[in-house]
């Protein structure tokens, strides 16, 4: 019972740290950002500055991404990540998520099949987190291959089912399970791809809290596909 207690101790202490040196980080890149916004005016068309500057600003927008992360799980560690619902049109919101990965990744196809054809009772914003996790992945980890299929349909027990394939390295049976655990990640993305293997764990929090399902289909060198679905309706209307 020690050990146990112990091991909690200690996961409750870092995931305080992890909260708390989030907050901290943002202040000082909010006002990084806000700099380098600033040199992105001053340097337009001013080669090779203007690229310099682009560069710069990427980056920071990935250090933003990673603070945000950091900062849901402290909020799902704490029961503090806030989860408001309404109906909203899922098939609006992903076509222009659709948009936006087309113009940021022009090299990549990006093809969709099939609608959902309702609105749906759910948070907006962090169903939107779920599916640019999807297609941040499904991008990361097929550098080679620029296909991706995003599908999504109404299921016969009234799910809103949606998924992203992609036709990169795949993932082997062995390991797809902890893929949706906290700071796991898969050996092969160790070294390779950057990141801490958190999106997934937290994608799996949000899809839980909509009373849905998630999950993986791969084969190691064949692409995989990520898919998830939850309940259209609210719970007894």
């Amino acid at each position: 019972f020690t050990d146990i207690e112990d091991q909690k101790q200690v996961e409750k202490k870092k995931d305080e740290f992890m909260g708390i040196a989030s907050h901290e980080l943002k202040t000082p890149l909010a006002a990084i950002k806000a700099y380098v916004q600033l040199l992105e005016r001053e340097a337009a068309g001013k080669a090779p500055f203007s690229i310099y500057v682009n560069r710069t600003l990427t980056q920071v927008k990935k250090l933003d991404d990673l603070i945000a992360e950091l900062l849901d799980v402290s909020k799902l560690e704490n029961g503090k990540l806030i989860f408001d619902k309404e109906y909203f049109d899922f098939d609006a919101l992903i076509q222009i998520q659709i948009e936006m990965f087309k113009q940021s990744f022009p090299d990549y196809h990006i093809e969709r099949e099939g609608i959902i054809g309702t609105h749906v009772y759910g948070n907006a914003a962090r169903l939107e987190q779920v599916l640019v996790n999807f297609l941040n992945n499904a991008i990361k980890y097929s550098p080679d291959s620029k296909q991706i299929i995003l599908r999504t349909h109404l299921t016969s027990d009234h799910q809103a089912f949606v998924s992203v394939t992609d036709s990169g390295i795949g993932v082997s049976k062995d390991i797809q399970a902890k893929l949706f655990t906290k700071f796991y990640r898969a050996p092969q993305a160790t070294y390779s791809f950057q990141g801490m293997g958190i999106g997934l764990y937290i994608c799996a929090n949000i899809i839980h809290q909509h009373q849905g399902t998630y999950g993986i289909e791969s084969e190691p060198g064949k692409g995989s596909t990520f898919y998830f679905s939850i309940p259209y309706k609210k719970a007894n209307s």
